[in-house]
C-alpha cells in the first residue's frame, strides 16, 4: 500500500528550503554586493524554487488522501481516492506513460526529481501516480506491474488533465 507520505514530501522539497535560507542570510552578501544579490536571488526564484513549488502543490494535490495498492498476485490494481475508487485488473492497463523533467538525476535544478506515471485503462479511465506516492518509483512500478513503460521527458512534468484523485 502506498501513500503520501511527509518524509517524501521533506526529501523533495528540502533543497528548495535549503537554497532560499541559503540565499536569504546576510553573511551571503559578504560574497556579492548588495546590488547583485537583489538581481540574483529574484532570477534564481524564477528558474528554480517557482517551478519547485509549482509542481510540489500539484502533485500533492493529485494524491491527496488517495492510497495505492498492487496485489501482485492476484494482479490487480486498486486506487482510493476521495473523489473515486476503482479496482483493475493488470491485464485492463493499456499503456504506462512515463514523466519526467528534463536535467534529471543531474542535480542542477530542484524539480528535476519530480516524476510521475499515467496509467491508461482499456475503458479510457486513467490514474497518476506520482514520486510522492512512491519512493522509486521510475523502477518500482514498471517492475510491479510487468509493463514496459513509455517516456515521455517535459522541461516541467506537470499533470495537466483531470485525475481520479
Amino acid at each position: 500500500m502506498q501513500q503520501l507520505k511527509m518524509l517524501a514530501h521533506m526529501l523533495l522539497i528540502y533543497p528548495v528550503i535549503f537554497v532560499g535560507i541559503y540565499f536569504s542570510v546576510d553573511d551571503f552578501s559578504n560574497f556579492l554586493n548588495s546590488r547583485t544579490l537583489y538581481i540574483i536571488t529574484p532570477i534564481f526564484f524564477i528558474i528554480d524554487i517557482l517551478p519547485t513549488l509549482i509542481i510540489h502543490i500539484q502533485y500533492l494535490i493529485a494524491n491527496h488522501h488517495a492510497i495505492l495498492e498492487m496485489d501482485t498476485s492476484q494482479k490487480v490494481l486498486i486506487h482510493i481516492s476521495p473523489k473515486k475508487n476503482v479496482i483493475y485488473p493488470f491485464q485492463e492497463i493499456k499503456s504506462l506513460i512515463y514523466f519526467n523533467n528534463y536535467g534529471n538525476n543531474t542535480g542542477f535544478y530542484s524539480f528535476a526529481e519530480y516524476k510521475f506515471f499515467r496509467i491508461i485503462f482499456n475503458d479510457g479511465n486513467f490514474i497518476n501516480v506520482t514520486c510522492l506516492m512512491m519512493k522509486n518509483i521510475k523502477n518500482e512500478l514498471p517492475q510491479l506491474l510487468n509493463i514496459q513503460s513509455e517516456r515521455n521527458t517535459q522541461f516541467l512534468a506537470l499533470i495537466n488533465s483531470k485525475v481520479f484523485s
